[in-house]
């Protein structure tokens, strides 16, 4: 059995710590006329990856959407009307918190998991009614949502 390659979804890329190789492109063809496209930050799995593997670019995509699943928690909320606890939470579970903890215990140790947090935070407020200055202890304890922390750790195990 041979293995075959889809042209249009292979890219090669150069993972180096040094400086002056960062930015190397290599020049692979798979046949004589087929060159294998480079990508400096390819995507596996969903998992967007950097030549540091800092998992900066993947954190700030992964930001946008959640930012964006929130606005639509909010939108769900209303101000007079608005949907009951259990199905804001519900859906923040679905919508925010499940993107937000694909592969999770590969990046959670990076220094931006910070604004994710922050996104977190702001559906947890959505969810409680609380005000965003709440502490995110209190929004844990009264969303009744496990810390990302112990999440990350608990997937690690």
């Amino acid at each position: 059995m041979e293995l075959r390659l889809s042209v249009e979804k292979t890219v090669c890329s150069v993972f180096h710590l040094k400086n002056h190789s960062a930015n190397y492109q290599l020049n692979v063809k798979l046949k004589p006329n087929v060159t294998v496209k480079f990508d400096s930050h390819p995507s596996y799995l969903g998992i967007c990856l950097d030549r540091s593997l800092s998992f900066r670019t993947h954190l700030h995509t992964l930001n946008k959407k959640v930012s964006s699943r929130v606005t639509l928690i909010k939108r769900l909320a209303g101000v007079g009307w608005g949907a009951s606890f259990k199905a804001l939470r519900t859906s923040s579970l679905a919508l925010a918190f499940a993107p937000a903890e694909y592969c999770a215990p590969l990046w959670c140790r990076s220094v931006h998991t910070k604004h994710i947090d922050i996104s977190l935070n702001e559906s947890m407020c959505v969810i409680t009614g609380c005000l965003r200055s709440t502490r995110s202890s209190f929004l844990l304890i009264l969303s009744g949502i496990a810390p990302s922390e112990t999440s990350c750790s608990a997937s690690c195990l």
